[in-house]
């Protein structure tokens, strides 16, 4: 956990010159970068054996998504690990609504940890939606995506 915490520090402190267009870290890799209605550039990258999806938007660099590329279920980021304990206290929840996706690793936490349990998550940005079906393995028999707004889905 710490190597994850300690390459995220690293590669956080290198995203605005990957933002501003300088040079990221020799050993980052950017997969894609996409131009977003919504969230402004979007950076897809792979760090220290972790894959971030990033948005350069008027608010700054906002972290969307995170993954371990060995441990894909496995939730990163200390704001989801406590959504999951949420998703936990159900003992087997048959269909589950995920307001806003971004790079899936709810859904694809708990679609690991419920065999039988269904997911409709609702996603404005189409471009977040292409990315997260490209790069982050949200495809899944139990997964639905839906481009719109979540409140009015």
């Amino acid at each position: 956990m710490k190597t994850i915490r300690l390459g995220l520090l690293c590669l956080l402190a290198a995203v605005p010159s990957v933002a501003f267009g300088l040079v990221p870290p020799p050993e980052a890799q950017v997969l894609e970068t996409v131009n977003s209605t919504f969230n402004g550039e979007l950076f897809v990258m792979d760090y220290s054996g972790t894959r971030y999806l990033l948005a350069q938007s008027k608010w700054g660099v906002v972290l969307q998504s995170t993954f371990n590329l060995q441990e894909k279920q496995t939730i990163t980021l200390d704001y989801l690990q406590i959504m999951a304990i949420l998703t936990g206290l159900h003992p087997g929840p048959s269909s589950v609504f995920n307001l806003g996706m971004g790079g899936g690793a709810l859904p694809r936490f708990h679609l690991g940890q419920f065999a039988k349990s269904k997911i409709d998550s609702a996603e404005i940005d189409p471009a977040i939606i292409r990315l997260a079906q490209k790069y982050f393995f949200v495809a899944d028999g139990r997964h639905r995506i839906i481009q719109g707004d979540g409140f009015e889905v």
